[in-house]
């Protein structure tokens, strides 16, 4: 105990970032209260005020001071930043510390101790009074050396502590009496821990700020772009040319003219070229032949009725005039292809 109060005492004495801490609250609370009339600089404050920096709320009720100050501590004193992780562990050992307690403990083992002594010394200047055999006296004189060299080895590390402590009330100009070690570092404990948990504070909502940023901006691009939709006009389709307004009136006109050809025209006849119509009065003139021969006989054969009439006698080549009339009557034939694909109404 008394080792470690001492060893948390050099601790924060020979830290370089506690009095930068110091001088920054400091610095942060006399320009608060330079608005008021009867402003007068302040060049100190009770260790025990910084705890109660995490009491001085701000107007939304969320954020104290000590928010505030550790919002400049991220801008410009990056270093200070581990302040609450070097002073957490030491503050927590010494907060436990009672050097009122060990005093106590250390003024009430001298006491049994030279107790003892009186008692040795009683035993060595009686020894008539002794019981035979009685080792009293040899083993209690092993056992005050060795209590009193522990006692002169404590007292020599409480005064080591004691003058630990002085220093740093002396350079905080704190008094010892006022403030004892263990409430100095109840105090340092707790604003470590408050120191840490503020700092994690304001990196959650400085998350959360710019995570809602991120929000509206995408929101109000959203917005923008749906403004900027409805703000232009349709896009026509698209076209392989863009016609005038002459191109316009010229097709609207022929569109009409062929609307009004279409509900007035009539169908007409082909007109069949004059091969077909030849070779058309042919068939009808078999035709009619077939129908006038008379049949050959009942019991005949039923087939003759089917069969086709027998050919026209050759034509004779008696005369010129006779040949003219039959080549009239029988043009040539026609290519079957060119008959197909000739339409017969």
């Amino acid at each position: 105990s008394f080792v470690a109060a001492r060893q948390a005492c050099e601790t924060v004495r020979r830290s370089k970032r506690f009095p930068k801490l110091i001088e920054l609250v400091l610095t942060i609370g006399n320009y608060m209260n330079s608005s008021g009339k009867t402003y007068e600089p302040i060049y100190g404050f009770d260790i025990s005020f910084l705890p109660k920096l995490h009491s001085t709320k701000a107007n939304d009720g969320k954020r104290t001071l000590l928010h505030f100050i550790l919002q400049e501590i991220e801008k410009d004193h990056a270093d200070l930043l581990k302040f609450g992780d070097e002073f957490q562990g030491v503050a927590e050992v010494a907060s436990k510390i009672d050097t009122n307690e060990l005093q106590r403990i250390l003024n009430e083992i001298k006491s049994r101790v030279n107790s003892a002594q009186t008692d040795l010394d009683n035993a060595k200047n009686s020894p008539a009074d002794s019981i035979p055999g009685d080792r009293f006296a040899q083993i209690m004189e092993g056992f005050v050396k060795i209590a009193r060299d522990d006692i002169e080895r404590f007292d020599f590390l409480n005064t080591k502590m004691i003058s630990a402590y002085q220093d740093l009330c002396d350079y905080l100009a704190i008094d010892p009496k006022k403030c004892p070690l263990n409430d100095f570092f109840t105090d340092l404990k707790t604003f470590c821990t408050i120191f840490l948990s503020c700092l994690q504070e304001n990196r959650l909502w400085r998350e959360q700020d710019e995570k809602a940023k991120r929000a509206q901006m995408s929101k109000q691009l959203v917005d923008d772009i749906r403004k900027k939709h409805r703000a232009e006009p349709k896009a026509e389709p698209k076209t392989f040319f863009k016609p005038s307004d002459e191109d316009t009136d010229v097709v609207s006109n022929l569109m009409s003219v062929l609307k009004d050809a279409n509900m007035t025209s009539q169908p007409r006849r082909v007109r069949r070229p004059p091969e077909v119509e030849t070779f058309a009065g042919v068939l009808n003139e078999l035709n009619t032949n077939r129908v006038n021969q008379p049949p050959s006989s009942v019991g005949g054969d039923i087939r003759s009725n089917h069969s086709r009439p027998p050919p026209p006698p050759p034509p004779s080549h008696s005369s010129h005039g006779d040949t003219q009339q039959t080549q009239r009557q029988i043009p040539p034939p026609i290519p079957a292809r060119n008959f197909r694909s000739t339409r017969v109404e």
